[in-house]
């Protein structure tokens, strides 16, 4: 699969994504054994810790909220690549 970027990202800070993104995608995939949730699931995290310095974003309370809303946001893109 081709995992597309969330494109409406404002990026602040970048320091960290890849390793929001590998943990986030880890964590989903040993729970759900899903790898195509969980590769969104980790690409979504990542867009949103780079919208704040440090780790802001990825403490806020609603962090997890978000992430799901962007990840079916993904997922939709993805459907209609493999459509």
């Amino acid at each position: 699969y081709f995992i597309p970027s969330y494109s409406k990202a404002k990026v602040v800070d970048p320091t960290g994504a890849g390793d929001v993104l590998g943990g986030a995608f880890l964590t989903e995939y040993l729970s759900s054994g899903d790898f195509l949730w969980a590769s969104c699931i980790g690409v979504s995290a990542a867009s949103i810790s780079i919208e704040d310095y440090g780790a802001e974003a990825i403490l806020s309370k609603n962090f997890k909220k978000r992430v799901i809303e962007r990840s079916y946001e993904i997922i939709d893109k993805i459907r209609e690549i493999y459509q």
